[in-house]
């Protein structure tokens, strides 16, 4: 329980979620870009026009490459059903991560307002200095 925690403790625990939240939410774009590409490639869309070729650098042009990469293990339904679910499991994860930080930091607003003076108890840490 939040409200059992000290004040460090609790900081950390906001450290921790927004971390968290963070890296989920970035797993899932990449899964979802993933989705997209895929879907992209089954459509027939080979890439961009020579028009907007022009915008991209040869480093992005063939990252974006949609052709069948030859070594696939799932066939392209069972990558996208995959793919699909794995987004909606990384949602459900984003959004329970991101009430547990609105939790914490409810507690942690409550805690300061309870005692401002609390909000200048955080211990600085000293930056490493260069050998």
């Amino acid at each position: 329980m939040l409200s059992e925690l000290d004040l460090p403790a609790l900081r950390a625990q906001r450290r921790h979620l927004t971390a968290e939240h963070a890296r989920l939410t970035w797993l899932r774009r990449l899964v979802k870009a993933r989705g997209d590409l895929e879907v992209a490639r089954l459509t027939g869309v080979t890439g961009p026009s020579a028009a907007e070729s022009t915008l991209l650098t040869p480093a992005v042009r063939a990252a974006l490459a949609l052709a069948e990469d030859g070594h696939r293990d799932l066939p392209s339904s069972a990558l996208l059903t995959e793919l699909a679910h794995t987004e909606r499991s990384l949602s459900h994860a984003v959004d329970a991560t991101q009430l547990h930080l609105d939790q914490a930091t409810a507690e942690l607003m409550r805690r300061y307002r309870d005692d401002p003076r609390t909000c200048l108890a955080q211990q600085l840490v000293e930056a490493p200095t260069a050998s």
